[in-house]
């Protein structure tokens, strides 16, 4: 055969061979055609690690969240305003010791505020705000009546010295009582806040009455504003107490119900406000209780 026609059937024979072997027999040579396993651990290996991150990221919140209800408290946080804010831990209710009935004050009995009283004089709706003790005896007062509550310490139902002193419907309005308070003989109530507008100048005050309680009835022996102004009639003075200072004169603290005072801000926690009053007698004969500071009640108080 001469040499050309031998070369030729050589280069035909090795093409057939490395069709057969391209088309039938890939599999002689894997790592060709393929990345070596070895190349890819590192890459699984992260994907194993995230996963595992996940899962231990959920398990922890979940046990989180189930901790936190079971204890009834939650850690601090921050507002939007980005100042910390402590919300108190509850104590947690274990009744597994078997002490608790022991070491908890338990209610003998319960009556509505009705009940006190065998002469209601017509009233059917009792909104008790303010209590205090004088002697052997409490009183209140209701935002809703002009009447005194007197009752004993005892709080006998229907005792006959549980009374309503004074008329509960004295003025057509509600009394707006929100405070009462005592001081070397004197009685002294608080309303609210009142529109004391005149003409186009809009002004809302707290109003402070002296009381000289009877039997049956009470005497308002003086009457005055207050000097410090509120934004509306719904949020002014909740409470009241009084104290004397250096020079022996009375000063009246007054808690504002909203915060800053104001109606406008009064969800804004953490800025409670006590306004400081002594009450100056003009020479025409009315009075005011002049402003003397606001104190700022500390946001851990809350």
């Amino acid at each position: 055969m001469p040499m050309d026609a031998s070369a030729s059937l050589m280069h035909r024979r090795y093409r057939m061979y490395t069709t057969r072997l391209s088309e039938t027999d890939t599999d002689l040579y894997p790592i060709a055609e393929e990345e070596s396993p070895r190349r890819k651990w590192p890459f699984y290996a992260l994907v194993t690690c995230s996963f595992a991150l996940v899962v231990f990221l959920c398990v922890s919140a979940a046990s989180y969240s189930q901790e936190e209800h079971s204890h009834g408290y939650k850690l601090p946080t921050f507002d939007k305003r980005n100042r910390f804010t402590q919300q108190k831990r509850t104590l947690e209710n274990n009744c597994s010791d078997g002490l608790y009935s022991k070491r908890t004050l338990q209610r003998a009995y319960e009556l509505p505020f009705s009940a006190l009283f065998p002469n209601p004089k017509g009233q059917n709706k009792f909104e008790a705000s303010s209590v205090i003790v004088v002697d052997d005896f409490s009183y209140a007062v209701c935002d809703s009546s002009w009447a005194i509550s007197k009752f004993g310490r005892s709080l006998t139902p229907f005792s006959p010295h549980n009374v309503q002193i004074g008329d509960p419907n004295r003025e057509p309005e509600d009394s707006g009582y929100e405070a009462l308070f005592y001081e070397q003989g004197m009685f002294y109530v608080v309303r609210e806040s009142v529109d004391l507008t005149e003409g186009k100048r809009t002004s809302f005050r707290a109003i402070i009455q002296e009381l000289k309680m009877g039997d049956d009835d009470y005497e308002v022996l003086d009457t005055c504003p207050t000097e410090f102004k509120f934004e509306g009639e719904s949020k002014g003075f909740e409470g009241a107490i009084a104290i004397r200072d250096l020079q022996n004169e009375l000063v009246v603290l007054g808690l504002c119900e909203g915060n800053y005072c104001s109606e406008q801000y009064k969800s804004d926690t953490g800025h409670g406000r006590v306004v400081a009053m002594k009450k100056h007698q003009h020479d025409d004969g009315t009075c005011v209780w002049k402003t003397l500071k606001q104190i700022h009640i500390p946001p851990s108080a809350n």
